[in-house]
């Protein structure tokens, strides 16, 4: 059995707004384009939500605090990437699988609203945070989970689809359909809605500037990694304009300090009269 107190680094003791504030800062901590050279990362970057969902969970909380206190459980160090025990968590006693733990995850509106905000920070920050990134990362292989498609929209929009079901649609397929058409057309600019930035679909952030085809990213760095220097990824578009998206792996200098600005020639936004100008992609370092 996982030790969901120390993946998110906290006591047996904390509270729920303490849970709520630890996921969030370890959620931009472990996010993948964050760290591209650390295979953990991925795996990490789950787990931390699942450890979450335990925990702000009464009753799955109430259980797992029961088998941990009378020793039942097999639990594994995570943290620094070794197992204590070989059992299943199954075999353990905790009887909600990870796939359980999503999907109620994912259901439950508080998180929903708490992650939406999350994306908008993975992508103020110039990180994957689209549909197709939240699919991959917490339901690739759950087949079910996903039936028709349906379900990862509905998680993404609780409050949204409460909404929908007071309309006059006949069946709930038809409110999903019809939520989905309105969110595929929506995701960018709700998503782009970011504090005094503009940005589209796909994540790039506009702020004024030398150009209008200049790019802004807000990127958190820990003391330590100000201070030793950091690889990480961000999306800009392609050269083939706004729809087709690049990858760039970016080196932090050691030494760097809060307040630094990098400067990525060439790696802004397209346009311009002629439709082949380009501008800059700047990054910003904040200290986390």
């Amino acid at each position: 059995m996982k030790d969901y107190y120390a993946i998110l680094e906290l006591s047996t003791s904390c509270t729920e707004d303490e849970i709520r504030h630890q996921y969030r800062r370890l959620a931009m901590r472990w996010h993948p384009d964050r760290n591209p050279d650390n295979p953990r990362a991925e795996e990490k970057f789950k787990e931390i939500a699942e450890a979450y969902g335990v925990l702000t969970d009464p009753k799955k909380r109430a259980q797992y605090d029961t088998l941990r206190q009378g020793g039942l459980g097999n639990f594994r160090n995570t943290e620094k990437g070794r197992e204590t025990g070989s059992q299943s968590d199954s075999a353990d006693g905790f009887r909600y699988s990870e796939e359980d733990i999503f999907r109620d995850l994912f259901r439950d509106p508080q998180f929903v609203n708490m992650f939406s905000s999350i994306l908008n920070d993975f992508q103020r920050a110039g990180y994957r945070s689209s549909q197709t990134f939240v699919k991959k990362s917490f339901f690739s292989n759950k087949g079910g989970l996903l039936r028709n498609g349906a379900a990862l929209v509905a998680a993404l929009a609780v409050p949204a689809i409460k909404s929908a079901a007071r309309s006059s649609l006949k069946s709930n397929t038809e409110k999903l359909k019809s939520f989905g058409k309105r969110l595929h057309r929506s995701i960018g600019k709700k998503f782009s809605q970011l504090k005094g930035v503009t940005g589209d679909s796909h994540g790039r952030a506009n702020q004024p500037g030398p150009s209008e085809l200049d790019v802004v990213y807000y990127t958190p760095l820990s003391a330590e990694e100000l201070r030793e220097g950091k690889t990480i990824q961000v999306q800009v578009a392609g050269e083939e304009g706004a729809r087709k998206a690049e990858t760039l792996r970016v080196h932090i200098p050691p030494g760097s300090s809060a307040g630094n600005k990098l400067r990525l020639r060439g790696k802004g936004h397209v346009g311009g009269k002629n439709g082949r100008q380009r501008g800059n992609l700047y990054l910003y370092l904040e200290k986390e």
